[in-house]
């Protein structure tokens, strides 16, 4: 934030009776004449000391400056600042919003810009905004947060013949749900299919000592 010189900041040196008494001291201490204020670190600065008394101007006051200073003067600073950027709710539902200023209705990507998941809208003119103006405004929030149900099929198909011989297979499909908020263009739909194939014998005999059991499977995954 920075003075913009219309009144958005007011920096006053007072006295222990909070009465503004910078103008009257010497040397002179108000701002901006001779108060440096650095407004991107946050500090000010006085071109020159306190004095002792304005019948010796040139001398700094000892009990302000000692390593255990009194405290003899106070500082009141008042800034205001136009915000032009509102949080709303996140995960609003796109295109749902109706935004009145003033009893006039404003124009997205006109007027203001919206990020519909995070929930802030910006206005592009905040001067149109002052302390006297009313902001009017509808929106729809989509549920859960965001969160979609997924579908999720699954089957699977064997067969064995007798206590040696078995083949099979499975195949699983995850299918997401309708989006709460309305599709943008790059969005695609989102799908996955996953299957396999497997097969197994069992105590084959090779000769009179050995017996050997093979399996296989194939999987295989295909997202849309």
């Amino acid at each position: 934030m920075r003075d913009n010189g219309r009144g958005n900041f007011i920096l006053r040196v007072l006295d222990q009776n909070r009465v503004e008494v910078g103008p009257d001291l010497l040397p002179q201490q108000k701002y901006p004449d001779t108060i440096d204020v650095d407004f991107e670190n946050g500090i000010f600065q006085l071109k020159q000391p306190f004095s002792v008394g304005n019948s010796s101007p040139s001398t700094p006051d000892p009990d302000v400056y000692a390593q255990t200073p009194i405290s003899k003067r106070l500082f009141r600073i008042e800034y205001s600042y136009r915000f032009k950027t509102f949080f709303l709710e996140p995960n609003l539902v796109v295109q749902s919003e109706i935004v009145i200023l003033d009893g006039q209705k404003l124009t997205r990507n006109v007027d203001y810009f919206i990020d519909y998941e995070a929930g802030f809208i910006t206005f592009f003119n905040p001067d149109r905004i002052t302390t006297g103006s009313t902001i009017d405004m509808s929106f729809e929030v989509a549920p859960f947060a965001n969160l979609n149900n997924d579908t999720l099929l699954g089957t699977r198909v064997s067969h064995e013949w007798g206590d040696k011989y078995s083949l099979g297979t499975t195949i699983l499909y995850q299918a997401g749900s309708k989006s709460p908020t309305v599709p943008q263009i790059t969005e695609l739909a989102k799908s996955l299919l996953v299957y396999e194939f497997d097969a197994q014998a069992k105590r084959i005999k090779i000769g009179d000592k050995l017996t050997l059991t093979l399996s296989g499977e194939f999987a295989q995954s295909r997202q849309n």
